[in-house]
C-alpha cells in the first residue's frame, strides 16, 4: 500500500524536535492491520537530494500485532520516501520533512464539521493551516506570518470592518455576499487579521458563510503550540 504525499513540521514547541548534530526526530504512531502480525521495521531514504538514510526508534513491548509506537529520525529536511513492513504487509508513504523558525497559529475552535486538512506553503513567507471537509463546500485557512508584510492578498468587493481580537485592533473583511443576498458571480468569503508580537494573523475563508462576528471567536481561542 502507498500513501500520498504529506508534511511533516518542525516548530519551536512542536511535537518533534531537533538534535544537536542536526537530525530531527519525531514520534510516529503505527497500526498493523487485522491478521497482520510481524515486527515492524521501518527504513526510507530523502529522494530530492544525497543523505544519509533515515533511522528509527521501535521500543519493545507492544508485541507483533496491533498498534506500534516509533520514533522517526530524518537527517536532513526534505522529501523523504518512508516506507514500513510487518509480516507480508508494507506500507509506503512520501512526506516533505521542514524546519520552520516560529511557530504556527493552529484553530482550537472550528465551525462544525471542519478539521485540519493540511498545510500550505504556496505565499511564502506566510505559512497557512487548512481545515475543511469532504461533506462541507470551502474551507478555513488560518495563516501566520512573521513581520508585518504590506502587500495583503485581498478578494474583490470585500467591505471592511473595525474589529478587536484578544483586545488588539483587527481588520475584518466580507465580500457583498456575506453582508446581503449574493448576486450571480459574487463569492462567499472573507478575511479577519491583526499584528501580535512581530507577526501577522489571517483568518481566511471561503464559502462557509462565516462573519465577522463568528471569525472573532475562532480568532481569540488560537493555539500556538
Amino acid at each position: 500500500m502507498e500513501l500520498g504525499t504529506g508534511v511533516v513540521l518542525f516548530t519551536p514547541h512542536g511535537s518533534g524536535e531537533e538534535r544537536p548534530d542536526g537530525a530531527l526526530i519525531i514520534k510516529f504512531p503505527w497500526w498493523r492491520a487485522p491478521g497482520t502480525v510481524g515486527r515492524l521495521t521501518i527504513e526510507g531514504r530523502r529522494l530530492d537530494a544525497p543523505a544519509p538514510p533515515l533511522q528509527a526508534h521501535i521500543p519493545e513491548g507492544y508485541g507483533e500485532a496491533g498498534f506500534q509506537a516509533t520514533g522517526i529520525i530524518f537527517p536532513t529536511e526534505g522529501c523523504w520516501q518512508v516506507t514500513g513492513r510487518a509480516g507480508d504487509a508494507e506500507l509506503t508513504f512520501v512526506t516533505l520533512v521542514m524546519k520552520i523558525p516560529f511557530d504556527l497559529a493552529r484553530a482550537t475552535r472550528l465551525p462544525e464539521g471542519l478539521r485540519y486538512n493540511g498545510v500550505r506553503f504556496d505565499s511564502l513567507p506566510a505559512v497557512q493551516l487548512v481545515y475543511g471537509s469532504p461533506t462541507i463546500t470551502g474551507e478555513l485557512v488560518v495563516e501566520t506570518t512573521p513581520g508585518f508584510p504590506e502587500n495583503l492578498q485581498a478578494f474583490l468587493g470585500l467591505v471592511k470592518q473595525s474589529a478587536s481580537v484578544n483586545g488588539r485592533p483587527a481588520t475584518c473583511e466580507q465580500s457583498q455576499a456575506e453582508l446581503s443576498q449574493p448576486a450571480p458571480g459574487q463569492t462567499d468569503a472573507g478575511a479577519l487579521w491583526w499584528l501580535a508580537d512581530g507577526f501577522r494573523y489571517r483568518l481566511i475563508h471561503t464559502g462557509l458563510s462565516l462573519s465577522c462576528h463568528e471569525l472573532i471567536p475562532i480568532a481569540e481561542s488560537l493555539s500556538f503550540r
